[in-house]
């Protein structure tokens, strides 16, 4: 047992958001290797008997220097909290998505920020994408899929779990192997769904009975492929083989209009249902009724699926594509499907799989006996806690990190050790920033500005944009009501610390 609580940011149920589901049975193991306080947005949330739930802006009320923290984050709204957590405390995070653009986007985080995590791609290619984004308002999907906006979170965490190899591979090439030192994976927690009675998939979705049942799962996107499935189901219902698809998730038709799709396709579509978002167990009761369940991603950036962890611990066979963390399971764990020439594949997949239940549960076997080894709550909470105890990791404290602006700071323009004093300031700081040069007069002003013409690239950070420059009068000194002047000026360099 720590001798230390273990803080834990992260959203928690009843929020619609698998982590925050993730965090619930995550929290569920690891109780009993640690003793755990969650810090979330909702105090009126969902947890497990014993495990305190905290306001995210009281932390400062309870953690300590030599605090263990850990953060889940992902790539959604939910999450901008605990990415200020992560920049106040440090820590571990849990790192769910390889991905974030959305999140920075939903954030309204400072733009030196986000032009940092842009660069950290690419130093050239980042820096005009930015121009094209902050300065012509110009920004298109290939921002998603160049940019993964990663750079802040690793330089942050003194720890970083992943699901899978392809994850921490990833890392390794992009960011080098000072970055990948310090991530660790850990697998996806594999719940496995409660065999209960299949009253909402027959009774209240009307599923046929005796049909072969197809499940996808979750939000509706574009990289969940549903065109190539829908194709693929368009064929196999021409042959006249009988199947019933159900997908267990709401639809974002601004995002992706799989309700559309499916008028396009009007034999698929008599024989499909959306449900729209479910509950933990209706979720459950779908997996666990279903005879196939498809998870495909294209473009993948090593996302792992907890939907498609649940389905392989029920022993479900299981259709993915052989791309990113997907390629990592064992061939004969899941039914590969390459990402060429996809809808042939999967016509001729799905028609050896329906077809033959033998061959499902085969893959269904194989699947469960892995999901039920190291991916149980129990061996996830394990590793945590075996990763949390572990030397290297007592020996990162969680001192406060990058302070967010704004800010605003004034030195006198004459100074003998001005640039000092200035480094000094903002060393921890990040985002809008205003720097003061006081000057007695405009004269001295002046004088100063022709003695040291290279003053700004002598005196400024090198992680400072500067936007704008002006000159005000020195507000902190008194009017000189006699001649309508001021005792004082000021310099004025308003900008963002990357």
């Amino acid at each position: 047992m720590l001798e230390h609580e273990l803080a834990i940011f992260s959203p928690i149920p009843p929020e619609q958001n698998g982590i925050a589901d993730y965090t619930y049975h995550l929290v569920s193991a690891l109780r009993h290797e640690v003793n755990c306080a969650i810090y979330a947005n909702q105090p009126d949330g969902i947890l497990p008997k014993g495990v305190p739930i905290r306001e995210a802006p009281q932390a400062f009320r309870y953690l300590r220097p030599d605090q263990p923290i850990l953060h889940q984050i992902g790539n959604n709204p939910g999450h901008i909290f605990v990415l200020q957590a992560l920049r106040q405390w440090g820590g571990f995070t849990t790192l769910h998505d390889q991905n974030l653009h959305y999140l920075y986007e939903a954030s309204g985080g400072p733009q030196s920020i986000m032009v940092n995590n842009l660069r950290a791609t690419s130093e050239k290619m980042g820096a005009i994408f930015a121009r094209h984004w902050f300065e012509e308002q110009v920004k298109t999907a290939a921002n998603y899929a160049l940019f993964d906006m990663l750079a802040e979170v690793l330089t942050l965490s003194s720890t970083v779990v992943v699901h899978s190899r392809f994850a921490r591979n990833r890392i390794r090439l992009l960011y080098g192997e000072k970055a990948a030192a310090r991530v660790h994976v850990i697998p996806h927690l594999a719940l496995p769904p409660d065999e209960r009675s299949q009253g909402y998939v027959h009774g209240v979705l009307v599923v046929p009975a005796n049909v072969p049942l197809i499940v996808t799962s979750g939000f509706a996107t574009f990289a969940k492929r549903f065109d190539w499935l829908v194709a693929a189901l368009d064929r196999i219902a021409t042959l006249g083989v009988d199947f019933f698809w159900v997908h267990a998730g709401k639809e974002r038709p601004e995002e992706y209009d799989l309700s559309g799709l499916l008028n396009q396709y009007p034999n698929v579509k008599a024989r499909s249902r959306i449900t729209g978002y479910l509950t933990e167990a209706e979720l459950n009761e779908c997996i666990a009724a279903c005879d196939v369940l498809v998870n495909l991603r294209f473009p993948s950036v090593g996302e792992s699926s907890g939907t498609l962890a649940r389905a392989m611990a029920a022993g479900r066979c299981c259709v993915v594509n052989a791309t990113a963390a997907y390629a990592d399971l064992p061939a004969d764990t899941v039914m590969h499907i390459p990402v060429h020439d996809t809808v042939p594949a999967l016509v001729e997949g799905l028609l050896a799989l329906l077809g033959n239940p033998e061959l499902r549960m085969s893959f269904g076997s194989k699947a469960q006996a892995l999901a039920r080894g190291e991916w149980t709550p129990e061996a996830v909470a394990l590793a945590y806690a075996d990763l949390i105890n572990a030397p290297a990791a007592r020996s990162a404290r969680n001192h406060p990190r990058r302070r967010v602006g704004p800010h605003c700071f004034s030195f006198s323009i004459n100074s003998c050790s001005l640039r000092e004093d200035i480094k000094a300031r903002t060393c921890d700081c990040q985002g809008m920033v205003e720097i003061q040069l006081l000057a007695s007069s405009s004269e001295q002003l002046a004088q100063v500005s022709l003695q040291r013409p290279l003053l700004f690239r002598e005196i400024l950070p090198g992680n400072m944009e500067i936007r704008t420059v002006n000159v005000e009068r020195d507000r902190s000194q008194p009017r000189q009501l006699e001649d309508d002047r001021y005792a004082g000026v000021a310099l004025v360099l308003k900008g963002d610390l990357a």
